[in-house]
């Protein structure tokens, strides 16, 4: 038997449709009028109802709130998985909501994209440097940041099978290629939250390198070059830390053997947290600054998070 999954959608609009008059209603709601609902975005395929809701237009950040609000209330409601999108530095403005949606146990999906310094030119205020380190401290909360559009749908799943509180999904920017899970492990290891994406070759790892999102690629390079260097290197896609740290301990000294303790992170944002995984004697890269105005691969290079930054920090672990 087909599940049958409705789905809430919303948007910013020029407000034209707000004042439209169609404010037609969904049965997933009980025949209540909703304003901002167009008719022109409704549509049912097999019992599973999309609603397009499109807020009222307002010019300033407290839209976001807004909407974040009416996220939750679709949810309280119920007949809906609703989700809400925008660019990952705009979680500022929802943190009330989605501080509320984890303490009622709200399943709320968010979907924030441009999750890093490489959405490029627009700079600092816009490139989110902290975000993931202080969602992840949220209790409650899950994080998800995919590597590549596998595990993506696998981080889907695991969004609309979550019952007792909100999941975000941290999304690139970028156009990420999918990884060859003909060579790699397959993206279903995104349910245990982490998991071996390429093993060392030859032996047991040398160095384990760990990461999240579009930096998991730059560690399957940085991989290559220390295997040209005879250093055999692990690298570990960590999407979701909470669900990583709920496996069982035998599961997680599988992927981190307590023994290797030469680790490399390397992730887009605030090093804050990676300790945990890295140890007191690996390392974290990542920004403890704010980022800055410049095409994402330039940025990149001039902060760091590169392929290259990677290698020289294994190298340096490999000489103690």
């Amino acid at each position: 038997m087909r599940t049958k999954v409705r789905v809430a959608k919303f948007g910013k609009s020029s407000g034209a449709s707000s004042d439209s008059g169609k404010f037609p209603y969904s049965n997933g709601l009980r025949g209540q009028r909703l304003p901002g609902i167009d008719e022109s975005h409704l549509s049912a395929d097999e019992g599973a109802t999309c609603i397009f809701f499109r807020a009222f237009a307002i010019d300033n950040g407290a839209s976001l709130e807004l909407r974040s609000a009416y996220v939750r209330g679709f949810t309280v409601h119920g007949g809906f998985r609703a989700f809400g999108a925008t660019f990952f530095v705009f979680s500022d403005y929802m943190r009330p909501s989605v501080r509320l949606a984890c303490i009622m146990g709200l399943p709320v999906i968010y979907v924030w994209t441009h999750d890093s310094i490489g959405l490029g030119e627009d700079g600092p205020t816009h490139q989110p440097i902290e975000h993931l380190a202080s969602l992840r401290a949220m209790p409650s909360m899950r994080v998800i940041r995919p590597a590549d559009a596998t595990e993506t749908a696998e981080a889907w799943r695991l969004a609309l099978e979550r019952t007792d509180g909100p999941v975000g999904l941290a999304l690139s920017r970028q156009k990420l290629p999918v990884l060859d899970r003909g060579v790699l492990a397959p993206a279903s290891g995104v349910r245990q939250g982490g998991y071996v994406l390429a093993d060392a070759d030859g032996g047991a790892p040398d160095v384990i390198l760990i990461g999240s999102g579009s930096e998991v690629h730059d560690l399957l390079s940085a991989r290559e070059t220390l295997g040209a260097e005879g250093i055999r290197a692990r690298v570990v896609s960590l999407p979701d830390w909470d669900l990583f740290m709920a496996q069982p301990q035998s599961y997680r000294e599988e992927v981190l053997p307590p023994e290797i303790w030469r680790r490399v992170s390397l992730e887009a944002g605030a090093t804050f947290g990676w300790s945990a995984l890295v140890g007191e004697r690996g390392t974290a890269l990542g920004l403890d600054r704010y980022g800055a105005s410049a095409p994402a691969p330039v940025i990149a290079q001039h902060l760091g998070i590169t392929p290259e930054a990677v290698v020289a920090a294994s190298r340096e672990l490999m000489q103690r």
